[in-house]
Formats: C-alpha cells, sequence, structure tokens
C-alpha cells in the first residue's frame, strides 16, 4: 500500500491484473492504458486538491480516492475505483479494511465506488448478466462476482442505473406515429432540431459549458470543474466518436437558446473487443472512419440534457424520440437508451408507446456501492 505520487508511473503489473481477469472474456473492452496513466500523472488537475491511495496484492488491485470537494447526503464522501480482482476473498477484506482507515484518516464518513476518479470517468458496476451481450464502450462491465464479493465486504448499492434497449418494432412506431407528433409540437412551442455535430459543439461549446452546469449541479459526485478542463474532457478525440447522423439538439427559434441536446454514438463494442483478432484500440475510433467499417451497429443514446426551463414540457422525451428516428434513418439496427438513473423520469419513455409495445425489450441495470465507516 502507498500514497500515490502522480510523478510517479504506474507498473505494467497494475495493468496485468485487468488482463488476467478477462482474458478469457472475448467480450471485454480493454483498458486504454495511456489515458489511465495521465489520470495518474501530474497533468490530471485533481492533484491539485485530492489524495490518491494504491494498492495491488496478488491477482487484486484496488484504489482509494479522497476529493474534498465531494459530499453527498451531508456526508464527505471517498471513492473506491480500478478495482480489478481475481475473486480473492481475503485479500479484498484487507485491501479494502487498509483503504477505509485511510479514507477515514482523510475525513471521509463513507466510501462509494467503484468510481475511477470522478463520475466524468467510468464508474458503477454492471448487476445483470443473463442472456445479455458485452459491454458497449464506456458501459460498466465485470465479472458477476464482484457484486457477491461487494456483500461481503459490507457494501451495499446505494443507487442503480439503467439501459433499456428498444425492439425494431418499437422504432418503427417511434418514427412512423411520434415523429410527425414531436416535430408538429415543437414547431408550435418554437423549438428548432438541427443536427449536433462537432462543430456545432465546437462553435457552442460556452452555452453547453453553462447547461451542464446546471442540469448536474444535484448529481452524485459532481462539481464544477474549469472551462478548460472541460474543453478538454469534452473535446476533439470524444467529438470524432459521435454520430451526427443521430444526434440533436434544440435551440429555441428565435432567442437561440440552447434548450437541450442529446448525443449518439454507434456501439463500436465489435470493433474494439478483446475476441477481435483485428480490434482496433478506443482510443483510435473515430466516426468517419470507423462507422462503415460496421454494418447495422445499435445507436447509444449516451448523453442528453434539457434545460430546466424546458424539463415539464417532454422535450426530453421529443429528443429521444427524433435521436431514435435519425438512428434508423442511419440504418442502425436498434437504439440503446443508455445508463439512465432508474429513479429518473427518463426511464419511462417508453410509455409514450402504447399498450403492447410499451415493454422492454432488454433491461441491464448497474449499480453504485456505498458503506458508512
Amino acid at each position: 500500500m502507498a500514497i500515490w505520487d502522480p510523478t510517479a508511473s504506474l507498473s505494467d503489473e497494475f495493468f496485468q491484473i485487468a488482463r488476467n481477469v478477462y482474458k478469457e472474456d472475448p467480450n471485454w473492452l480493454p483498458e486504454d492504458e495511456s489515458e489511465i496513466r495521465t489520470l495518474f500523472g501530474p497533468k490530471n488537475p485533481f492533484f491539485e486538491v485530492g489524495k490518491v491511495w494504491l494498492a495491488t496484492a496478488g491477482n487484486t488491485r484496488l484504489v482509494g480516492i479522497f476529493d474534498p470537494r465531494v459530499s453527498f447526503n451531508e456526508q464527505k464522501v471517498a471513492y473506491f475505483g480500478f478495482w480489478e480482482t481475481g475473486d480473492e476473498q481475503e485479500v479484498n477484506q484487507s485491501l479494502f479494511s487498509e483503504l477505509e482507515e485511510w479514507a477515514k484518516g482523510q475525513g471521509a464518513d463513507a466510501v462509494y465506488g467503484p468510481v475511477n476518479f470522478s463520475t466524468y470517468q467510468d464508474y458503477r458496476l454492471r448487476l445483470t448478466f443473463k442472456g445479455q451481450h458485452g459491454p458497449f464502450p464506456a458501459e460498466p462491465y465485470n465479472p458477476d462476482s464482484y457484486n457477491s464479493l461487494m456483500g461481503q465486504l459490507g457494501y451495499s448499492v446505494a443507487m442503480k442505473w439503467e439501459s433499456q434497449i428498444m425492439s425494431e418494432e418499437q422504432i418503427t412506431f417511434t418514427k412512423t406515429v411520434l415523429r410527425p407528433m414531436v416535430h408538429q409540437q415543437l414547431e408550435a412551442g418554437g423549438i428548432v432540431i438541427e443536427s449536433f455535430t462537432p462543430e456545432l459543439w465546437l462553435n457552442n461549446i460556452e452555452n453547453f459549458y453553462d447547461l451542464i452546469n446546471v442540469i448536474w449541479a444535484d448529481n452524485f459526485g459532481y462539481y464544477q470543474i474549469d472551462f478548460e478542463s472541460f474543453k478538454m474532457i469534452f473535446g476533439q478525440s470524444l467529438l470524432k466518436k459521435l454520430c451526427p447522423q443521430s444526434s440533436v439538439v434544440f435551440f429555441e427559434k428565435d432567442s437561440r437558446q440552447l434548450a437541450g441536446y442529446f448525443i449518439s454514438y454507434p456501439d463500436y463494442a465489435p470493433l474494439i473487443r478483446n475476441g477481435n483478432p483485428d480490434r482496433i484500440p478506443y482510443n483510435q475510433i473515430n466516426f468517419k472512419e470507423h462507422r462503415p467499417l460496421m454494418e447495422s451497429p445499435a445507436a447509444l443514446g449516451k448523453s442528453g440534457a434539457v434545460h430546466p426551463k424546458y424539463r415539464k414540457v417532454g422535450l426530453f422525451s421529443a429528443m429521444a424520440v427524433e435521436l431514435a428516428s435519425r438512428a434508423s434513418d442511419a440504418g442502425y439496427s436498434h437504439t440503446i437508451a443508455a445508463l439512465m438513473r432508474s429513479d429518473n423520469p427518463s426511464t419511462k419513455i417508453r410509455n409514450l408507446l402504447p399498450e403492447g409495445l410499451n415493454y422492454i425489450q432488454e433491461l441491464r441495470e448497474y449499480g453504485l456501492y456505498s458503506k458508512d465507516l
């Protein structure tokens, strides 16, 4: 165990543990080791305020993260993250005990996780597996045994998220029946729809920054980062992967006030998964080059937000209808409403569909665990 020094370099052992855990799993999406090294390095502004604890033992690795800016339910919170293990109960008992003592010493009242530095990065565990396929990019993915280990370590699920996969018949109804109704309502309300392109994002990035800070202010683990860090996280590397054919942005027609946006990505998993002998590292993926390599991938509705002014007028549902319709027009096989908080009204979008169509074809669930100290 050691307090992490960001001027040091992560050992290959740290990454080898994950490779060992998933070596027989063709669906695993290998880690972006260069990105992770950057997160643990001196260029990460986290280290101006936060501290990291890191340990490896046997075939297990564990990281503790404390950011004094983060609290939840009036508690100071520490995170555990980057957790991978070969199902070693005694090793995990020992490492988590050490992490929890360290977290107490930082003033934390509870530990939540997994969270890899912040909710801007990967976090949560996948809870459901039976009859389901491998992960899409940025979807939590782990052996099912991790969830039973969490219980043995005294952790319980504090919050849940879900992804819903829409069927072909649901998409057809959405496109042919709901879409014309939505367009009529938007026109009457003075809202215009535009394609969400990288150029549009970069030309309006300050407006998006302001909107996101308003929308996400009450989310778990959220703190406002500076504008330059925001541009770094949501800059060109992210933009080159989005689908401009299905991503949408809504503006108020007269004022050009940003009303909401919904970003879509192709499911690049077949190109980047562990079992692809010609796999492409995710950090090299870009829409223009790699979308044509996939005949009919799923469209991932990954990040959507509505200005508070429009939350009660059904704008999020309207954006979802438009995104799913555009994805169908662009040749996607189906749409996945990805990573929604289970208590969020966005999970009820299927209620726009009539009886007989308002089912969930496939539901994937994810959890964030916690333990009071």
